[in-house]
């Protein structure tokens, strides 16, 4: 199994990579979100922990955990937060989460945002991790 770490705490993203490495995964470990983006975009992970707000996604499973606990999501859950995490702090406005998480039929001036990130923010549970920015749009 290949795995790509991104933490930013370069401890904790070097004993996560040693344990991982005892169970024999490959592990690629990165620093910061950005420079995750070009080793994600080039190589062929299975997973790819991004260590935010205790969540952890794995693609290629199609799971999420929060805080070690599994979070039970739908598919457009699923897509919108992936792409929330992929910001990596950035603000994410409702029209680009429309256009990265639903398909090219969407009606751009439907709630669907609004609603998948409220029930989002009530299955990953508290402390929130999904912020508002008024006006702009959400970020983690």
């Amino acid at each position: 199994m290949r795995v790509l770490i991104a933490e930013d705490e370069r401890v904790l993203a070097d004993v996560v990579a040693v344990g991982l490495r005892k169970e024999a995964m490959a592990v690629d470990v990165v620093y910061d979100g950005d420079a995750a983006l070009e080793p994600a975009m080039t190589n062929d992970y299975d997973v790819i922990g991004l260590s935010r707000c205790g969540i952890t996604l794995d693609p290629a499973r199609h799971e999420v955990f929060r805080d070690g606990w599994y979070v039970a999501l739908s598919q457009k859950e699923f897509a919108v937060l992936e792409v929330l995490l992929r910001a990596e702090g950035a603000v994410v406005s409702a029209e680009d989460l429309l256009e990265k998480a639903w398909d090219e039929n969407i009606n751009y001036f439907t709630n669907s945002v609004r609603v998948t990130l409220g029930t989002l923010r009530k299955k990953l549970g508290d402390p929130p991790v999904i912020e508002t920015v008024t006006g702009t749009g959400y970020r983690i």
